[in-house]
Protein backbone atom coordinates (compact mmCIF):
# COMPACT_ATOMS: atom_id res chain seq x y z
CA UNK A 1 0.00 0.00 0.00
CA UNK A 2 1.32 3.44 -0.79
CA UNK A 3 0.08 6.96 -1.31
CA UNK A 4 -0.79 9.58 -2.05
CA UNK A 5 -0.33 9.09 -5.76
CA UNK A 6 -0.14 11.60 -7.41
CA UNK A 7 1.95 13.38 -4.79
CA UNK A 8 3.70 16.70 -4.32
CA UNK A 9 5.90 15.84 -1.34
CA UNK A 10 6.17 12.63 0.63
CA UNK A 11 4.97 9.22 -0.49
CA UNK A 12 4.29 6.81 2.35
CA UNK A 13 4.34 3.04 2.00
CA UNK A 14 2.97 0.43 4.33
CA UNK A 15 4.33 -3.07 3.79
CA UNK A 16 1.85 -5.40 5.44
CA UNK A 17 2.70 -9.03 5.98
CA UNK A 18 6.45 -8.49 5.53
CA UNK A 19 9.23 -8.49 8.09
CA UNK A 20 12.85 -7.81 7.17
CA UNK A 21 14.95 -5.31 5.23
CA UNK A 22 13.41 -3.74 2.14
CA UNK A 23 15.38 -1.81 -0.45
CA UNK A 24 13.51 1.11 -2.02
CA UNK A 25 14.66 2.72 -5.24
CA UNK A 26 13.10 5.62 -7.16
CA UNK A 27 14.04 5.95 -10.83
CA UNK A 28 13.58 8.99 -13.06
CA UNK A 29 12.44 8.83 -16.71
CA UNK A 30 16.05 8.18 -17.80
CA UNK A 31 16.12 5.02 -15.61
CA UNK A 32 18.59 6.66 -13.20
CA UNK A 33 18.29 5.95 -9.48
CA UNK A 34 17.52 9.24 -7.73
CA UNK A 35 16.63 7.82 -4.30
CA UNK A 36 18.02 4.67 -2.70
CA UNK A 37 16.92 3.71 0.79
CA UNK A 38 16.97 0.60 2.96
CA UNK A 39 14.46 0.20 5.75
CA UNK A 40 13.88 -2.45 8.38
CA UNK A 41 10.24 -3.41 8.17
CA UNK A 42 8.04 -4.89 10.83
CA UNK A 43 4.53 -5.94 9.80
CA UNK A 44 2.61 -2.76 9.03
CA UNK A 45 5.55 -0.32 9.36
CA UNK A 46 5.14 2.89 7.32
CA UNK A 47 8.11 4.25 5.38
CA UNK A 48 8.22 7.67 3.69
CA UNK A 49 10.10 8.90 0.63
CA UNK A 50 10.53 12.65 0.19
CA UNK A 51 10.06 13.67 -3.46
CA UNK A 52 9.63 17.40 -2.82
CA UNK A 53 12.99 18.41 -4.32
CA UNK A 54 12.43 16.60 -7.62
CA UNK A 55 10.68 18.07 -10.67
CA UNK A 56 7.16 17.18 -11.70
CA UNK A 57 6.94 13.98 -13.67
CA UNK A 58 6.49 10.24 -13.60
CA UNK A 59 8.90 8.12 -11.59
CA UNK A 60 9.21 4.39 -10.94
CA UNK A 61 9.37 3.03 -7.41
CA UNK A 62 10.92 -0.42 -7.02
CA UNK A 63 10.76 -2.20 -3.69
CA UNK A 64 13.20 -5.09 -3.26
CA UNK A 65 11.97 -7.65 -0.75
CA UNK A 66 13.71 -10.88 0.20
CA UNK A 67 11.90 -12.96 -2.41
CA UNK A 68 10.56 -10.48 -4.97
CA UNK A 69 10.68 -7.02 -6.52
CA UNK A 70 7.56 -4.87 -6.71
CA UNK A 71 7.36 -1.85 -9.04
CA UNK A 72 4.90 1.08 -9.04
CA UNK A 73 4.63 4.32 -11.01
CA UNK A 74 4.69 7.53 -8.98
CA UNK A 75 3.34 10.83 -10.28
CA UNK A 76 4.87 14.00 -8.80
CA UNK A 77 2.79 17.13 -9.38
Amino acid sequence: KFGPNPSTRIVKMKLEGYKGVAGMFVYNSLKQVIISKNATIENGTSVGLDLSKYPKGIYTLKIQLTDKVVAHKLVVQ
